[in-house]
């Protein structure tokens, strides 16, 4: 594993994956998670907006989708952002599809979420830290 994949995994160090395949850690704003999902047909990166106050989440959501083109250029690869109209959260994520019953791919799987995750994470550290002031 590349070094700067064992940086990244660092945002993970204490967190345990929940039974449903997914694992969070805070992003310095209360609520707005950075979450790998392993999943059986796919796996997935993904900033998600938690609060309890809909409206702040789609303003959040709202701001870091002026910066698109910025973060994703960042990021390497086109991002899918869902403002999840209709509910409370709203989510920016990456996904790729795999077979997660085949536990020969895990170890692929999880080289992908590790890389992936540092990848998204790097894309919205300075648009998260513009937002926090």
């Amino acid at each position: 594993m590349a070094s700067h994949q064992r940086r990244w995994c660092r945002l993970f160090d204490a967190v345990t994956p929940s039974e449903r395949g997914k694992a969070g850690t805070g992003s310095g704003i209360g609520l707005v998670w950075y979450e790998m999902v392993f999943g059986l047909k796919e796996a997935r990166v993904q900033l998600y907006l938690d609060r309890r106050d809909s409206e702040w989440n789609k303003a959040m959501f709202d701001k870091l989708k002026t910066q698109q083109t910025q973060i994703e250029g960042r990021f390497g690869a086109p991002l899918e952002w869902n403002r999840m109209e209709g509910l409370k959260g709203a989510q920016i994520q990456y996904a790729k599809e795999f077979n997660g019953r085949d536990q020969d791919e895990w170890p692929e799987i999880i080289a992908w979420l590790v890389e992936h995750i540092g990848r998204l994470e790097v894309a919205l550290r300075e648009p998260l830290q513009l937002l926090r002031r």
